[in-house]
């Protein structure tokens, strides 16, 4: 769901469809399994774009965004969006805004998907070890249209 409301982030900010190289920039985190998350998310927007994607971190043990755009570029690629990995404006979102990229993304925010996820989430937690859960999310689910 992630990916799907990162993808619509770079198409309104302009991304056009193919295989131009994104780099997937989070806050960052000493934590291992959030640096596994991350490059989880990266893995699943690459497949989601068709396209190549990295990891990057706007704070902590790098790669820098800066970096990782400079990477790409070194490697042949002129073009490359940023997808901004983060929830909401802030220190670090307007930080991403001033790196040298083709296309940025704005923060993920009340993107759809995002809500979407919160729900199941709630869900799950709500309702474990039950068939409610999945049940309740699949119903709204088909009253959004799905």
């Amino acid at each position: 769901m992630l990916a799907d409301a990162l993808a619509a982030r770079l198409a309104e900010a302009g991304r056009p469809p193919g295989a131009t190289p994104v780099v997937l920039a989070a806050t960052g985190s000493s934590d291992p399994r959030a640096r596994a998350d991350t490059a989880e998310s990266g893995r699943l927007l690459s497949a989601r774009l068709d396209a190549p994607v990295s990891v990057a971190y706007a704070s902590g043990e790098g790669p820098t965004p800066t970096e990782a755009i400079s990477a790409w570029h070194t490697s042949g690629h002129p073009t490359v969006s940023l997808a901004t990995h983060l929830l909401a404006p802030g220190h670090f979102a307007h930080t991403l805004t001033r790196i040298s990229a083709h296309w940025t993304s704005a923060p993920l925010g009340p993107h759809p998907s995002v809500a979407e996820l919160v729900l199941r989430r709630y869900d799950e937690r709500a309702f474990p070890h039950t068939e409610a859960n999945g049940a309740a999310w699949a119903l709204g689910q088909e009253g959004a249209g799905r």
